[in-house]
């Protein structure tokens, strides 16, 4: 029987807020306290303890229980009162690694994130768009997901649209407001980001989250569904604004095609991350002279217009 229990990992998580908590086999269960990893217990695991505790999580993710868990994966489930857990798991050396990462039952507030008037300003017009592409690129998981589930939540509460979001694996629960939210889970729902992009434009969503682009398929699809005019807010991990717009290019078959797209179709991108041990939002809006440095793929030159905002999060 394993040593930490899967019950207890949770209550202690609820409790002290524990965001963020890594299983590793042979070493004691570890967590992120600002910028240190502390241990969660002194009791060391071994593969039995923590396939036991992983298999005791997937078995609170109603819709997956029951399915095998094979090699590498991530799941979610909700806890009433508490908020969402996520569970993304790899196998290393023939056993499980296994990361917990916990959100509130509701996104904060956008304006607790970004608090400096000039981001904000520029987001929210962005956000009123009714067509375009917003990218979303920062270095932690738990500041894009806090970001652009404070976004998304902003929108459902302020504007009545139909909202639709790809993620992999869920990480708020969104309540209906004056937009309608329906939220697509992939590996529940769908079994791929491309098909979920694919099943917003079928129904004719207004604005589009996912929360993840990571092949040519997925960037293809959501190159099309850019088409349809709608406002699309997408992330991906990266060290900045710079990186993410490599990044995502790296993905596309036609980088020339890709850029032509993007270019006229983006409005801005927004990178939470830390500088310096202080969080700080890099982002640019586009601009003529933008838009001209990504047709031409000349992205050295557009950190000449990157600016810099305070924020409050922490990682």
């Amino acid at each position: 029987m394993a040593k930490v229990l899967a019950g207890d990992i949770l209550d202690r998580m609820a409790r002290e807020r524990i965001r963020e908590l890594w299983l590793v086999p042979g070493s004691v269960p570890v967590y992120r306290k600002e910028d240190k990893i502390e241990p969660f217990s002194q009791e060391k695991l071994f593969p039995d303890d923590i396939r036991q505790i992983l298999m005791n999580f997937r078995s609170r993710a109603a819709l997956h229980a029951g399915t095998g868990i094979g090699e590498s994966g991530s799941f979610s489930f909700g806890v009433r009162g508490v908020g969402r857990f996520r569970v993304s798991y790899v196998m290393q050396r023939g056993s499980y690694a296994v990361f917990v990462f916990l959100t509130g039952e509701k996104p904060p507030a956008l304006d607790s994130l970004a608090h400096d008037f000039d981001v904000l300003t520029a987001l929210r017009q962005m956000m009123a768009a009714r067509d375009g592409f917003i990218l979303i690129a920062g270095p932690f998981n738990v500041v894009n997901f806090d970001f652009t589930g404070a976004m998304v939540d902003e929108i459902i509460d302020n504007s009545y649209r139909v909202v639709y979001t790809v993620e992999s694996p869920l990480m708020y629960t969104l309540r209906h407001r004056k937009a309608v939210a329906i939220q697509c889970e992939v590996g529940t729902d769908v079994p791929s980001v491309k098909e979920g992009i694919e099943n917003a434009i079928n129904i004719a969503a207004d604005v589009l989250y996912v929360s993840n682009v990571p092949n040519k398929e997925a960037l293809n699809t959501l190159l099309k569904a850019i088409e349809g005019g709608r406002l699309i807010i997408a992330s991906i991990l990266s060290a900045g604004v710079i990186s993410g717009l490599i990044g995502l290019e790296a993905l596309a078959e036609f980088p020339r095609f890709y850029r032509q797209k993007i270019a006229y179709s983006l409005l801005g991108v927004f990178s939470p991350k830390m500088t310096q041990d202080e969080p700080v939002i890099e982002w640019v809006k586009v601009n003529d002279e933008v838009r001209e440095l990504i047709l031409t793929g000349n992205y050295d030159e557009l950190k000449r217009y990157l600016k810099i905002s305070g924020a409050s999060f922490s990682v």
